[in-house]
């Protein structure tokens, strides 16, 4: 039960006194148990500003560090242990920097040099591009261009459509002009005009133009001839990014345990400010609130009690008032679920009062992608890529897709596939030595028509689970937010015309028997047999249920007579949601027969250049494995957009909001000891 609702958490109104602050702050910031919010409104007192400031400018510190980091090629890091001595909570951030100034200052040196490097080598490709047309050239243009007896310009035509050779043709041209071109590729040629009389060479110039042509320019800094112009662009591109590794180099060899130890404190001083900027202040008191996970609140007094030797005062704020702000969320997750609760995240977090869907997650997105992504071979791929690419950039979801290969190859397994058709007839046998007369999910390409209802009726199933299960959580979400008006008149009726559209789906495990059924519900009057009574009569008290029911409910909240058009467009809404959401769930058969049809026709490829001798050999296997890699790559992404689809338009508008904010303790990284100097 933990892992479907966020914790219960309780809201504390803590009093202390000022001379026993700075030992509460530390002590809080050191359980790493304790949600600090806003101050309460009703207390009036002063609020000193200057903490927030700190606070903001401890935490932009921090950012500026992690950007050092970032420069030198390093994840962020942080000491085991380390000693704060500062004057104050107020000038920590400015103690802890004089302490690590020449250190900054080197940083911030290196920072703007690398920049300018970097934007060096940025100048020096547009260099490049514009010099590439002219690589074969090796006479100096510059020399040519800025010649006086004759005038000479040379640029860059682009004809999408034409022949060159008619439109460079059909410009007129005086005797003393010279007008010559090349073919660059098919649609760019490199075009020279000559002359010893300016002002024809412009008229020549003013008519390509018309066409688009476009001057070179070479730039000042680059030698005149194209050729040692991109020799020097080569040179200064190796000797800039060799100055740009021997800078990191020499800042990641001297200075980053102490970016590390730097790094450390303004994260504990961020900390212990954040907890300041949201305190008031009336005399001697110092007044703060937040929330606590119940489970924690008897160690929450004790810390309280030895840090101001039992001068304390907490109110619990859950039981004596409603705040008008939702408390944070707290979710325990098992850690091998954590993967899936941060797809979860990117929805967004959940409401205090709401299911969470991790759980549910963690079964119905493998079980989506594997059908999807049905091959042995490819889901292995997923796998090691997950391995050896992901986990540095992101442990989380590299894990995710861990999971998800190991769901491919399972699906793989029963669909017969590894690497697709040609290496997959060993799985193919290994079935038939089970005694099947096929693989159990083998693809309709290559099974018969059974199969593909087979497919079918398992895709649909699963979308009418889903459906079925997410309006269910809608009325449980209802009930946990304590609004009962809400899920007797919307959630009950939702999940009834959910119900009664996908029962015979769930309840036959076949799509061919289920069609039968809805189609004797909404065309046979009256429908005969209890299922097709079930379908037309629930869907249609459904219906009107949640139409009157939702008119009410508006009524009740408000709406006055804009309530009965916000219920119909609601009920109208559902019922276009009932007829399109199931047959969604069908992509899940599309994007398995598109994976074995990719496969198919790299196969079809391969056996066309097998017959010709050792050559065709060596070509089929490259089409072969070229096909593979670009098949497992794209359907791996395909596939998981999809499932990701499936979840959260189809699945989470039923019962998930996504509208909680996360629970966040003040907690300190390291372990650490403060020091106030005097």
């Amino acid at each position: 039960m933990v892992m479907l609702i966020p914790r219960r958490l309780e809201e504390l109104l803590v009093v202390v006194d000022s001379k026993n602050y700075n030992r509460v702050v530390a002590s809080i910031a050191e359980s790493g148990i304790f949600h600090v919010d806003e101050p309460l409104e009703e207390i009036s007192g002063w609020r000193d500003r200057r903490y927030y400031i700190s606070y903001m400018s401890a935490e932009e510190a921090v950012r500026r560090a992690e950007s050092f980091f970032s420069l030198i090629e390093e994840n962020p890091t942080y000491v085991h242990e380390v000693e704060l001595k500062i004057r104050s909570w107020l000038d920590g951030l400015e103690d802890i920097q004089k302490q690590h100034a020449e250190m900054l200052r080197e940083f911030l040196s290196a920072e703007e040099e690398i920049s300018r490097l970097k934007e060096r080598l940025e100048l020096l490709k547009s260099h490049e591009e514009l010099l590439k047309p002219l690589s074969h050239i090796t006479s100096d243009l510059k020399q040519a261009l800025a010649a006086s007896i004759v005038s000479f310009a040379l640029g860059i035509l682009t004809i999408k459509k034409g022949n060159v050779d008619e439109i460079l043709n059909s410009i007129e041209i005086s005797n003393n002009v010279i007008l010559a071109w090349e073919e660059i590729d098919e649609n760019t040629f490199l075009v020279a005009v000559l002359g010893t009389s300016l002002n024809k060479v412009q008229e020549v110039l003013e008519r390509l133009r018309e066409i688009g042509w476009l001057p070179v320019r070479l730039p000042e800094e680059l030698p005149g001839s194209p050729v040692r112009a991109l020799e020097y662009i080569e040179e200064t591109r190796v000797s800039t990014m060799s100055r740009i590794k021997d800078v990191v180099e020499s800042l990641r060899r001297r200075r980053l345990n102490e970016l590390k130890e730097y790094y450390s404190k303004i994260l504990v001083l961020s900390r212990a400010l954040k907890l300041l900027a949201y305190t008031v202040s009336r005399g001697s008191l110092r007044f703060f609130r937040g929330y606590i996970d119940q489970r924690d609140r008897k160690k929450f007094d004790e810390i309280l009690n030895e840090a101001t030797q039992g001068a304390y005062v907490i109110y619990s704020l859950t039981t004596k008032r409603v705040s008008e702000r939702k408390p944070p969320s707290k979710i325990d997750i098992p850690k091998p679920l954590i993967p899936f609760q941060k797809v979860v995240e990117i929805y967004g977090v959940p409401d205090p009062n709401e299911i969470v869907p991790t759980i549910f997650l963690a079964i119905t997105m493998p079980l989506v992608f594997g059908l999807m992504f049905p091959d042995l071979g490819h889901g292995l791929l997923v796998i090691l890529f997950a391995l050896f690419f992901m986990r540095k950039s992101s442990k989380d979801f590299a894990n995710l897709s861990i999971y998800l290969g190991i769901a491919g190859m399972i699906g793989g397994l029963l669909a017969g596939e590894f690497f697709g058709p040609i290496t997959g007839k060993p799985l193919v046998a290994f079935w038939h030595h089970l005694g099947f007369s096929e693989p159990p999910l083998e693809s309709p390409l290559e099974g018969s028509v059974e199969m593909l209802y087979r497919l079918m009726s398992i895709s649909l199933w699963i979308g009418g689970f889903m459906l079925t299960l997410g309006t269910f959580l809608g009325i449980v979400d209802a009930i946990l937010a304590n609004d009962m008006l809400n899920a007797m008149l919307i959630k009950v009726p939702k999940f009834l015309v959910f119900l009664s559209a996908t029962e015979p789906f769930l309840h036959h495990f076949d799509v061919k028997v289920a069609a039968g059924i809805i189609g004797k519900a909404a065309f046979s009057r009256p429908p005969h047999g209890f299922e097709p009574n079930f379908v037309f009569w629930g869907f249609l008290i459904g219906v009107i249920w949640l139409f009157i029911g939702g008119a009410i409910y508006y009524i009740k909240e408000g709406e006055g007579l804009g309530a009965i058009g916000e219920s119909f467009m609601e009920t109208f809404e559902i019922v276009l949601m009932t007829l399109g959401n199931i047959p969604s769930f069908l992509r899940i058969l599309g994007l398995a027969i598109a994976h074995e049809g990719l496969m198919y026709g790299f196969t079809i490829l391969t056996y066309l250049v097998l017959g010709k001798g050792i050559v065709g050999i060596l070509l089929g296997a490259i089409i072969y494995i070229l096909g593979n890699l670009l098949t497992a790559g794209l359907e791996a992404l395909i596939s998981f957009a999809h499932s990701l689809r499936l979840h959260f338009y189809e699945w989470f508008t039923k019962f998930y909001s996504g509208l909680g904010r996360p629970f966040m303790p003040v907690t300190l990284p390291i372990k650490a000891k403060i020091v106030f100097l005097s």
